[in-house]
């Protein structure tokens, strides 16, 4: 359990096996962590693009709801974690990503972890990083791709809906950081439901 603004959020450990890196590019994985967390760190100056974790995604229909508490300051350069997309055979990623540069939650386009394509659509909820924890969700419902966050693990806001083939076809799903901007950062999935 974790306390949230709506008291009590019941959480699902991450799994610990079967992940497979994509541009570790220095990030260090804790899987687990004493807190029954999965983490990923990377100093300061270390890494270049998204440094992910990723594994099979589940046969559609699917969604995957993780909390994320994401430990870096506001208005720093590329401090990043988020959930991904990812389509094994070319490589490209759409995540859904919390921004600490920008104070944004965005669903974006890459290319491949170090070649950023563009966002999809972007929200600024407000100033929130390094004092709470995210709930992100990745959902394909077998027609769409849809990309949803929260504060409480309970009510969802949708940011963003394509068709499930648009830029890529997903077959492979996980999470990420980044951190290009002079400080070191981490980010700790402590949840992480497969339904």
């Amino acid at each position: 359990m974790v306390w949230t603004d709506h008291g009590p959020t019941p959480l699902t450990p991450p799994p610990t096996t079967n992940w497979t890196w994509a541009n570790q590019s220095g990030a260090v994985a804790t899987e687990p962590t004493a807190y029954q967390s999965n983490q990923l760190s990377l100093a300061a100056g270390v890494g270049t693009g998204l440094s992910i974790r990723y594994r099979s995604a589940p046969t559609p229909p699917y969604s995957i709801t993780a909390a994320i508490h994401f430990g870096g300051r506001s208005y720093v350069n590329y401090l990043r974690a988020g959930l991904i997309f990812r389509e094994s055979s070319s490589g490209k990623l759409a995540p859904l990503v919390i921004r600490g540069d920008a104070r944004t939650i965005t669903a974006a386009k890459y290319n491949s972890p170090t070649s950023f394509t563009s966002d999809y659509a972007s929200v600024s909820p407000g100033d929130f990083f390094g004092s709470r924890t995210t709930w992100l969700r990745l959902a394909d419902n077998n027609t769409n791709r849809i990309c949803s966050y929260s504060w409480d693990g309970l009510n969802f806001i949708t940011l963003h809906t394509v068709g499930r083939t648009d830029f890529l076809t997903a077959d492979e799903v996980g999470w990420h950081i980044q951190t290009e901007g002079g400080a070191d950062m981490f980010a700790n999935l402590f949840s992480w439901e497969e339904t």
